[in-house]
Formats: C-alpha cells, sequence, structure tokens
C-alpha cells in the first residue's frame, strides 16, 4: 500500500487514515452512472467530474448532491433519478 505525505494519509494495518482537515471522507458522496441496473465491472460505472479540474465531485451530503443534479435538469421521480444515476456515500 502507498503512503501519501501530500492528502494527510498515514498507513495503519492495511488501512489509510486521512487525518488532514481540509479532507473528510467519513460523509462524502458522489454522483455515479450506469447503463446497467446490476453491475458486474467498476469500468461500467462513470462518476461525475468537475468540468474545470476534470477530478470527482464530491459533495458533503447527499442533499447537496440532489441539489446539484436538479440544477443540470435531471430531476427524481418517486424519488429516484432516471438513467441508473445514483448518490453513493463513500465510506
Amino acid at each position: 500500500m502507498h503512503h501519501s505525505n501530500d492528502i494527510g494519509g498515514k498507513e495503519s494495518d492495511g488501512f489509510i487514515n486521512f487525518n488532514n482537515k481540509n479532507i473528510s471522507f467519513l460523509m462524502t458522496y458522489i454522483i455515479t452512472q450506469s447503463d446497467y441496473v446490476k453491475v458486474k465491472d467498476l469500468s461500467e460505472i462513470d462518476v461525475m467530474v468537475d468540468e474545470v479540474s476534470e477530478r470527482t465531485k464530491f459533495f458533503s451530503s447527499r442533499e447537496e448532491a440532489e441539489l446539484s443534479l436538479m440544477d443540470e435538469g435531471i430531476f427524481p421521480t418517486g424519488g429516484v433519478f432516471p438513467f441508473n444515476i445514483r448518490i453513493q456515500r463513500i465510506q
């Protein structure tokens, strides 16, 4: 496992603990989309990226991610977003 000093990661017992004050992965959300209802391979999943930085776009809450989708004109029907778009919590 690789230890990276620039993100505040600390390797311990096979896990990386992030302790940098600017990074919080405990309650972080991402928006994913797949052409398939059941995903068999990670390559079948697209993740929303920031247009400027071209990096994965993270959200601090599920509500923030939902608002972002609605700002893009994508609205849920019956509590579910169309096109297999999902909001996933990073653990």
